[in-house]
């Protein structure tokens, strides 16, 4: 378990796959307990694939209009210049859907100016099996994941054995601006 992207170990020519959501940026209002909190609230009424596209909607909804803040915005650009210093790679890897790419890059751009990124949309797909679709990772020395959510953890861990990954958890109350 890490609480920085300074504790993720830099070696040159390695892959980098960092989750975006609870591990580059949050969003104010919308802490993780909110998802739990809001499948309590429909479950009744609904299956939990419709539980969770409402959600899902409604969570895309509210990030179109919120400003992102970055949890560790130094720690991330110094990863950044690490990679294109040392013939590594990094991506972002997220469940988010490809149709929120474009605010998804906006806000991106608006914490890090300077960063282009390369995104994997994984959809609430399997990250592991995503991140395999879609870069061959046997190409650098090393594979490192860091993710806050345990069950993407262990989606590439189950892809990648031999991967280093990370599980990223902050308390909210020490992230910068949160009330």
């Amino acid at each position: 378990m890490i609480s920085s992207l300074a504790d993720v170990p830099k070696t040159p020519e390695s892959i980098y796959a960092i989750d975006i959501d609870d591990t580059i940026l949050y969003y104010e209002h919308l802490p993780e307990t909110w998802w739990d909190k809001l499948r309590e609230k429909f479950a009744p009424s609904l299956t939990a694939t419709e539980n969770n596209a409402k959600i899902l909607s409604i969570w895309e909804n509210i990030i179109k209009i919120c400003k992102p803040i970055a949890i560790d915005p130094t720690e991330f650009m110094a990863l950044v210049e690490y990679c294109k210093n040392h013939n590594s790679h990094l991506v972002l890897l997220t469940a988010r859907s490809n149709r929120i790419d474009s605010i998804t890059r906006e806000h991106l751009k608006i914490l890090f100016p300077d960063y282009q990124p390369e995104i994997i949309f994984c959809d609430i797909e399997n990250k592991g099996s995503q991140l395999r679709q879609a870069i061959d990772v046997n190409k650098y020395n090393h594979l490192y994941f860091v993710d806050d959510k345990q069950y993407n953890i262990d989606d590439v861990v189950a892809e990648y054995p031999t991967g280093h990954t990370y599980l990223f958890q902050r308390t909210y109350s020490s992230f910068p601006g949160f009330k």
